[in-house]
């Protein structure tokens, strides 16, 4: 179970440029129950800015920064023992994307191009345990990933007409192949090396004021 909010303000500081902030607040509880039942419960406060900037009437490039930090509980409770720390984490992120536009014929081509990183830091965590042996205390490190992501779309978007212009209210077609690509390391050392494509599909046509059709594939 998952809660959470989260505030806006955002404000044009020029015709080109608009700048916003927003702080959040959410609530957390997994609950995994196989050899061993786990229980994480979670707090957390978000907060971070962003910005949107015409470089161009084609081209736009958008960026945020992020933070956030976690108070986290967890429990873990088998047949004979039970453990349970307080610690808490933080996140820090940051990405820059830039987008444009160009028309080919009767196309729109409006590629992407987005890169992002993550950090996560964890304190340690210190299980109290117990048992039928006694109470003891374990020292437990979560880690500290960090994640770097880059990934590339373009989609293209044509509107169509048939049936003599029965169908061609607002009528389009539209295909975005994408590739992403993630890093994920820690300690200097790598975790994992990926890179992922795919493609969506799009179909959206108007038989009247308030009829639509919309099909979509994504692979």
């Amino acid at each position: 179970m998952n809660i959470s909010s989260q505030i806006i303000y955002e404000h044009e500081k020029s015709d080109d440029l608009t700048l916003g902030y927003f702080v959040g607040f959410s609530l957390g509880k997994d609950t995994s129950n196989d050899t061993m039942k786990v229980d994480i419960e979670s707090i957390g406060v978000q907060f971070g800015s962003y910005f949107v900037r015409n470089i161009t009437q084609n081209i736009f490039v958008d960026g945020y920064v992020a933070g956030s930090k976690l108070f986290n509980r967890m429990e873990a409770v088998t047949s004979t023992m039970t453990a349970e720390a307080d610690y808490a984490s933080y996140m820090g992120a940051t990405g820059l994307a830039i987008t444009g536009s160009a028309n080919a014929s009767r196309w729109e081509i409006l590629p992407t191009l987005a890169i992002d990183y993550a950090a996560v830091s964890s304190e340690n965590a210190k299980f109290v345990v117990t048992s039928g042996a006694g109470n003891a205390s374990e020292l437990f490190n979560p880690g500290n990933p960090r994640q770097l992501g880059i990934t590339f779309s373009s989609e293209f978007r044509a509107p169509f007409d048939y049936y003599d212009g029965y169908w061609s209210q607002g009528s389009t077609f539209s295909f975005k192949p994408h590739v992403t690509c993630q890093r994920v390391y820690e300690n200097g050392v790598k975790l994992s090396d990926e890179c992922g494509r795919g493609a969506a599909f799009n179909i959206s046509t108007k038989r009247s004021s308030d009829r639509f059709i919309n099909l979509t594939w994504i692979k």
